[in-house]
């Protein structure tokens, strides 16, 4: 029962095991490390247990590769929510042994490499975490140190008009406001709104102190996560019809009563958010959701005492829209640095000046 780390997996082995948990979401997805990997420079690793060839329990890591060893953070997904996990109908016992050795696999690796701090989170919505209301931190059981958070999760098998009053008053009166302004909201293509998409998500986090995304990030989205069917794009319109908002929605495919959807990203332009755009476009966000069958919505971390503008922003945003709050799982290890890091820190500072020099010398023949 060793535990195996990958740099490159076969994309079907890895989501059928993916697929075959339920401690799993979209963030476990191969399609989604394949793609942040490319976009951010990311190293991609993959810790695994086989039984007879098959994985039975696995958990991913990213790190960065534009910092030296020494000031990495390696996560179980860069962004998103992800952590260890285990097939489906493993007995108690041989789930607990899997989640310990994958742990031991991780610090090891973390203080072999002189990676200070490692992360991880458990999905809110997967089928395990989602009705799970024990309030303990399963990743403390493997060696993990708590740092858990807050998500604001709606029961979507509510009527619509439960759903309606579990909205703030304030709430209410934005999109009905929103609505009497002539403004729409209507699914959209992701693959046919990137262009647009950026340019308000670049005002968006202008206006909230935030450095914008790369655009490649979004066209990933595009390209890979909605032709994978994970990823949905609403539109707000103004009454002549230009796009005044946008909200990407993160769903999970899977056949299944505990599936889920999730507020992923949302851009607006400035001159229009007295205008109650960014609460019609959730409304409409949670609706569509529930019309197409899924369990329940995330609307996403909270923050409790945020530090940053944006934080505290969406964190009271995010409570408006009824829900119940629940406890977002978080891990983390953290890893004494030795001298050893100085030598890899070294290494890493020649081995990026020899790549610009090599690339400098290409350049110019």
């Amino acid at each position: 029962m060793d535990v195996e780390r990958l740099a490159i997996i076969k994309p079907n082995e890895w989501n059928a095991a993916v697929f075959a948990s339920e401690d799993t979401w979209i963030f476990h997805r191969w399609e989604w490390f394949g793609m942040t990997a490319k976009v951010w420079d990311l190293e991609n690793h993959f810790f695994v247990i086989r039984n007879q060839g098959q994985i039975v329990a696995g958990i991913p890591l990213q790190i960065s590769r534009t910092n030296p060893p020494s000031q990495r953070v390696a996560r179980a997904s860069a962004m998103g929510h992800s952590g260890p996990f285990v097939r489906a109908n493993v007995s108690a016992k041989k789930r607990r042994q899997y989640l310990d050795r994958l742990a031991t696999a991780v610090a090891l690796f973390a203080a072999e490499y002189q990676i200070p701090a490692v992360q991880c989170s458990l999905p809110p919505i997967a089928k395990a975490h989602l009705y799970d209301h024990t309030g303990v931190n399963s990743l403390q059981l493997s060696g993990w140190q708590d740092a858990s958070t807050l998500t604001v999760i709606v029961d979507l098998r509510l009527p619509q008009d439960d759903l309606w009053f579990g909205l703030s008053s304030s709430t209410r009166q934005a999109i009905t406001k929103a609505q009497s302004g002539g403004y729409t909201v209507e699914k959209t293509r992701w693959s046919e709104q990137v262009d647009a998409y950026y340019q308000i998500h670049q005002e968006t986090y202008e206006r909230t102190g935030v450095r914008p995304h790369p655009k490649s990030y979004f066209q990933g989205i595009a390209d890979v996560m909605e032709a994978s069917r994970i990823a949905s794009l609403w539109v707000c319109m103004d009454s002549e019809g230009s796009a005044v908002g946008f909200l990407n929605m993160a769903h999970d495919d899977r056949a299944g009563e505990n599936t889920g959807a999730y507020y992923w990203t949302g851009c607006s332009q400035s001159e229009h958010l007295a205008s109650g755009v960014n609460y019609l476009l959730m409304w409409h966000a949670i609706l569509g959701a529930q019309a197409e069958g899924y369990q329940s919505f995330d609307i996403g971390e909270i923050i409790l005492a945020p530090e940053q503008v944006k934080e505290k922003g969406l964190s009271i945003f995010k409570r408006k829209f009824g829900g119940d709050l629940r406890r977002l799982y978080r891990g983390q290890m953290t890893v004494p640095l030795s001298s050893k890091s100085r030598i890899l820190d070294f290494s890493w500072r020649c081995s990026r000046k020899a790549k610009k020099v090599l690339g400098s010398t290409v350049g110019m023949s």
